[in-house]
């Protein structure tokens, strides 16, 4: 996805997982929806109070969201980074993006696609 892309999607509120370790070192996902993406600052509300609450000191975390209207337009995108609760009346979490990756079906299939068009 391009940047363009990017913020579009993210627009859209897709919802997905915010992900960090326990203490014991295992994974813990968390259902979340995007709210907004303003510059390297993506907002999350996260499900429940409760969990958010987690995020009261700044925590490693990744925010994992898609869409998928249908299975060949499957989109989505992965953003690393802190994570600290926003104080107000809904579970929300903000997280600075230091790394982000994003994937697309559909642009994987055309690309597919190509190559096996492609003599060799």
């Amino acid at each position: 996805m391009s940047e363009a892309e990017l913020v579009a999607f993210l627009a859209a509120q897709p919802s997905g997982a915010i992900c960090v370790s326990g203490d014991d070192g295992r994974l813990l996902a968390m259902p979340a929806r995007i709210l907004n993406k303003d510059g390297d600052i993506v907002t999350a509300e996260v499900a429940d109070a409760e969990l958010a609450s987690a995020f009261d000191d700044e925590l490693s975390a990744c925010v994992v969201a898609d869409s998928f209207e249908t299975y060949e337009a499957i989109r989505g995108v992965i953003a690393q980074g802190p994570a600290v609760r926003v104080a107000g009346q809904r579970p929300v979490v903000a997280l600075t993006v230091a790394r982000v990756a994003t994937f697309s079906f559909a642009t994987d299939r055309r690309r597919s696609r190509s190559a096996q068009a492609e003599p060799d």
